[in-house]
């Protein structure tokens, strides 16, 4: 029995051939008829063949909805400018622990910053990211729920220290109406006067208020932290304080979230503010 044959590939088949492999298939092929005899030569033939024509004819029967898409490399400014559920790539320094808003947020996120953004991702698992590390992330845009631009996390990777010059322009100096329209998700740092009374949000957090010349803001305090605000007599009505959070949004409320107890520091008696027109 002669398996020659099964070699003669369809004419069209060999002409794509030679324009997608070169020599490479033809080297092979005649290989196979020259070393290979009776059944060997038979199974070779059929081996080779089902092979070349699944590699050749997948992608042209594969719906081409279904593709596999490689996630958009973006900066993080320009992720937060993506329709929901686009799978994006991005790099940035750690600027929120890995859980440190857990009793907040209800999972193990963190946040990152690169040099004109910043972002909430999302994770189920605790991935031991700690402020200053410099990670790249895979995930998928989408909305918290309350408003609030984030990322749910696929996958991540720590980086070597070659981004590390971007945790050094963090926190940002802003006003409260900066830190709430223009910095979202971003590591800022706001002064202003106290213009109500800490308030318990068990078992969640607790919240605040400050103002300065420009809006009002609320400072929220995620139990989570450890920062336990109840203990610091500076927490008072008419007392000027300076904090460095996580600039956020819940349910239209502008906020900014604390991470450590050192983010929050009195200011002294009739400050000059940020933000105030005399500063």
């Amino acid at each position: 029995m002669h398996f020659g044959s099964l070699f003669a590939l369809p004419v069209g088949l060999t002409a794509t051939l030679s324009r997608a492999c070169g020599d490479a298939v033809s080297s092979t092929i005649t290989y196979c008829k020259q070393h290979l005899s009776g059944a060997a030569e038979f199974l070779g033939a059929v081996v080779l063949r089902l092979s070349l024509w699944l590699g050749l004819m997948l992608p042209l029967f594969w719906p081409s909805g279904e593709a596999i898409a490689s996630p958009l490399a973006l900066s993080i400014d320009q992720v937060r400018q993506q329709s929901e559920g686009i799978e994006v790539l991005m790099t940035g320094v750690v600027i929120v622990s890995s859980g440190q808003f857990a009793s907040a947020t209800f999972d193990q996120g963190f946040a990152i910053q690169d040099e004109a953004g910043g972002i909430y991702v999302s994770s189920d698992d605790d991935t031991d990211l700690h402020i200053g590390d410099v990670v790249e992330v895979v995930g998928t845009l989408q909305d918290d729920g309350h408003g609030q631009r984030m990322v749910r996390l696929q996958s991540w990777q720590r980086q070597s220290a070659q981004f590390a010059e971007r945790a050094e322009r963090v926190p940002r100096p802003a006003s409260l109406r900066e830190a709430a329209t223009q910095l979202d998700g971003q590591l800022v740092v706001v002064q202003g006067t106290i213009v109500q009374p800490l308030v318990d949000d068990a078992p969640y957090g607790d919240r605040l208020w400050i103002q300065d010349a420009t809006s009002t803001v609320q400072i929220y305090i995620p139990r989570s932290t450890n920062i336990a605000p109840q203990t610091l007599s500076f927490l008072q009505p008419g007392r000027a304080v300076e904090v460095v959070g996580f600039s956020s949004q819940y349910d239209g409320n502008d906020e900014v979230i604390p991470r450590k107890l050192g983010d929050m520091r009195p200011l002294g008696i009739n400050p000059r503010l940020r933000g105030d027109s005399t500063h």
